[in-house]
């Protein structure tokens, strides 16, 4: 039972336990569905972003970035990378995917693609609630055949008082 929780945290990438777990729980889910999945992370060790923002806003770009690759019929065609760098106080999350269909924008803002009603539409403006909370804001768009989504943070490091 243990087994399959220690394969999924073997891997630290930001050193926020909760991320960590998050993303490697994600590549699991994209190798299960024939996706290839990269990861390159330049996390901050000790800032002020609460680990349940930077999983909000992790878990739904990447929940939007899998959705979509799973949709390419061509399973050589399956991708997602995501990349956090940071930039002097900025960290910037950019996670970019295959897709099927491009995406639909109405007044500058992504429409969801889901038949069904519900509760749909509610991960990116999660997502950038949890960003504006560090002044900062998630933006999406299209280059050619790959979709990007694109948060950005400001962050303040914390000293270590031992």
């Amino acid at each position: 039972m243990q087994a399959p929780v220690r394969d999924l945290t073997a891997t630290v990438w930001t050193g926020d336990e909760t991320a960590d777990y998050l993303i490697n729980s994600k590549a699991a889910s994209a190798e299960s569905s024939g996706i290839r999945f990269q990861v390159q992370v330049e996390y901050p060790r000790r800032t002020n972003i609460r680990s349940v923002d930077l999983c909000a806003i992790l878990g739904n770009l990447l929940d939007n970035a899998l959705e979509a690759a799973r949709q390419v019929q061509e399973p050589s065609g399956r991708m997602v990378s995501l990349i956090i760098r940071r930039i002097h106080q900025m960290l910037v999350i950019k996670v970019e995917n295959s897709f099927a269909v491009a995406p639909v924008q109405e007044n500058g803002e992504l429409k969801t693609t889901k038949a069904e009603d519900g509760l749909h539409g509610w991960g990116l403006k999660s997502a950038q609630t949890a960003a504006e909370k560090y002044d900062g804001m998630v933006q999406a768009g299209v280059s050619g055949d790959v979709f990007r989504e694109v948060a950005a943070l400001s962050y303040q490091g914390i000293e270590d008082f031992a």
